[in-house]
């Protein structure tokens, strides 16, 4: 029988090794990402017209509590890329809201929210939907120096749970 050199059982001892620690390191990634997700912000400016604002979403995010035999106990989240775009309508103290997928279902106003506070820097805005299935609460706060905004929505339940959820968009304002 031939035995092999001595170099090359010396070199795979260090592969095994080496693809040993690849695999646990790679699963150690896996099961503990990192929890935050990072973006650049488009070009941004100091919004002039308060009137008439388009707003295009950077990042959404969700948040649910799972309400299934399955997965009971646990809390869900997801960040991605945001797709939503808003055109929005202010006067002295309602805010007209409109997303695109209210629009693609072919309304054409706005949902009237109210002007909580309105400055020269900031605009805060709320709306309770309380003639949903499942009511929602959504807060919008612009910063008119950035032109960037937040729009949460959190509702008490939905229908994979009686958990209450939440979504954010953070936004761009033109």
């Amino acid at each position: 029988m031939n035995k092999l050199p001595t170099y090359i059982n010396i070199h795979t001892k260090y592969i095994l090794v080496t693809l040993i620690i690849s695999i646990l390191v790679g699963f150690g990634v896996y099961y503990y990402k990192p929890t935050q997700t990072y973006t650049t912000i488009p070009f941004s400016t100091k919004i002039l017209n308060t009137h008439s604002i388009s707003c295009e979403a950077i990042l959404s995010s969700y948040i649910w509590g799972a309400n299934t035999i399955r997965e009971e106990g646990k809390i869900k989240a997801s960040v991605s890329k945001g797709t939503d775009k808003i055109a929005i309508e202010m006067d002295d103290d309602r805010l007209y809201f409109l997303s695109s997928a209210s629009q693609q279902t072919g309304t054409a106003r706005g949902v009237e929210w109210n002007i909580v506070k309105n400055t020269d820097k900031k605009t805060v805005a709320i709306l309770f939907n309380s003639e949903n299935t499942f009511p929602n609460y959504n807060l919008f706060i612009l910063n008119k120096e950035t032109g960037i905004a937040i729009w949460t929505k959190s509702r008490e339940d939905y229908i994979a749970s009686d958990n209450p959820d939440t979504q954010s968009y953070y936004l761009i304002c033109r």
